[in-house]
């Protein structure tokens, strides 16, 4: 039987997460194994939405790296259509006679240059 080494890049509670990717990335089978948690008055010192935005985190760049045409190709087109949303609300109050909307044409137009 082989033994594997991981070696875990993350710190704190996101090694969990990392420890299942690894696992499978690997082809390890993963099971649930029922626990009894037992919550105590000031027990835990980490915020759960720190823990939480961290394996969010983690998750995140697991993507970036694994496949990021994917990753930045899906924020590109977040902020093309944010862009067109805007860029459409300029041309409606330019075509209504209110004049250049100045303000909404400078964030279509950052938002446009984002990709």
């Amino acid at each position: 039987m082989e033994v594997m080494e991981f070696k875990f890049r993350g710190t704190g509670f996101s090694v969990e997460a990392e420890m299942i990717y690894l696992a499978e990335k690997h082809g390890l089978n993963t099971i649930e194994v029922p626990i009894t948690e037992i919550y105590v008055e000031n027990g835990s010192t980490l915020n759960p939405w720190r823990r939480g935005f961290g394996n969010l985190g983690t998750i995140i760049a697991w993507v970036s790296e694994k496949r990021p045409l994917f990753f930045f190709g899906i924020a590109g087109a977040v902020f093309t259509i944010i862009g067109l949303i805007f860029g459409a609300n300029v041309l409606y109050i330019a075509n209504a006679g209110g004049g250049v909307a100045v303000g909404s044409a400078l964030e279509k137009g950052i938002l446009q240059t984002k990709i």
